[in-house]
Order: C-alpha cells, then sequence, then structure tokens
C-alpha cells in the first residue's frame, strides 16, 4: 500500500509540474 502511495504522489507531482510548466509556456506565448 505504502509503494502504491509513493508511487501516485510522484505521478502526481510529475504531472502538476508539467501543467504548470505549460500554462506558463502559454501565458508567456499570449502576452
Amino acid at each position: 500500500a505504502k509503494y502504491y502511495i509513493q508511487y501516485a504522489k510522484e505521478q502526481f507531482l510529475l504531472r502538476w509540474s508539467t501543467l504548470s510548466r505549460l500554462s506558463e509556456y502559454g501565458r508567456k506565448t499570449t502576452i
């Protein structure tokens, strides 16, 4: 169970960082 939680957390962080990077990139291009 612990391993699965750790994996889910890593996946979530990875996805979040990617999304934030994409949104920031989009903002820079829009302006």
